[in-house]
């Protein structure tokens, strides 16, 4: 990708937060006792199984990535979803809550066997999290999604190969789940 198109691509990415932000500021004062876990944004609508809000994919490979895991659901119920950040308006502790409601909020999973899994990825924090459905933490514990994202994902992402690794690690997701 040319440093251009990256460029810009952060800049349309601020802008589209910015405006998030000041449209949704009263919203939000009037809602911070309705909702516990009050972001400083809206969350977005998912928009298919690869939500890619910081560029890192090219069509092809969000294409690539979506009819895996729509093949994976046909086969078993089971829901994965990708989104990628950019940067996000909250603190680097507030990662691992924010993506749980974020999966929550989005329907990752069917509502009667909670068999979803949300990967969410945020390069600027250098951070990874695998949120997983209770039904699927009975073939996929926390201690191995650590495992997929050390082992598998992050070695590809410190090359810059961030669809190999995402790949790379939703087959290593399905192949334990199905």
């Amino acid at each position: 990708m040319s440093r251009i198109k990256i460029f810009s691509l952060n800049i349309i990415f601020s802008i589209f937060f910015i405006c998030i932000c000041i449209c949704n500021s009263d919203a939000q004062t009037n809602n911070q006792s309705s909702d516990s876990n009050n972001y400083s944004f809206q969350i977005p609508v998912p928009t298919g199984y690869v939500n890619d809000y910081a560029g890192l994919f090219s069509d092809e490979q969000k294409d690539s990535l979506a009819n895996i895991i729509r093949e994976h659901e046909k086969q078993t119920t089971n829901e994965i979803a990708v989104v990628t950040f950019d940067t996000l308006m909250i603190p680097r502790d507030s990662f691992d809550s924010f993506t749980l409601h974020l999966a929550n909020q989005w329907g990752v999973g069917k509502k009667d066997k909670n068999n979803g899994v949300l990967i969410a990825i945020c390069l600027k924090m250098h951070t990874i999290r695998i949120q997983n459905g209770y039904g699927i933490e009975k073939k996929l514990s926390d201690s191995e999604t650590k495992e997929i994202i050390d082992s598998i994902i992050i070695p590809e992402f410190k090359n810059a190969n961030f669809y190999e690794g995402t790949k790379k690690g939703v087959l290593a997701i399905i192949k334990k789940i199905t």
